[in-house]
């Protein structure tokens, strides 16, 4: 997926398949992060579903804060947290974008 993919799924707001996780008052936790997840995994169709986390419900985006510390936010950590705490084990696709 592309920025521009992205910056237009978000202008298109949330969706039954698109979901906006923002941190403007609080980080997102691993726990509230897999509860989205799980949440989405959940859906009756068999269309993708996208979290987008950085982004407030009314679409404005305002970064996710790093999830590793200092180090930023490893994608494979991320997916692999998740696998890791769900049973059966949902596989994702975590991407980083950089949103201009």
């Amino acid at each position: 997926m592309t920025p521009e993919e992205v910056r237009n799924m978000i202008g298109q707001g949330e969706t039954v398949n698109v979901e906006f996780k923002g941190e403007r008052s609080r980080p997102l936790n691993d726990t509230d992060l897999v509860e989205a997840v799980v949440c989405l995994a959940h859906r009756q169709d068999h269309d993708w579903e996208y979290l987008f986390v950085g982004v407030e419900g009314d679409g404005s985006v305002i970064g996710a804060r790093p999830h590793h510390g200092d180090s930023g936010t490893d994608p494979f950590r991320v997916a692999a947290m998740i696998g890791s705490r769900t049973h059966p084990a949902i596989a994702c696709r975590v991407e980083e974008f950089m949103i201009l």
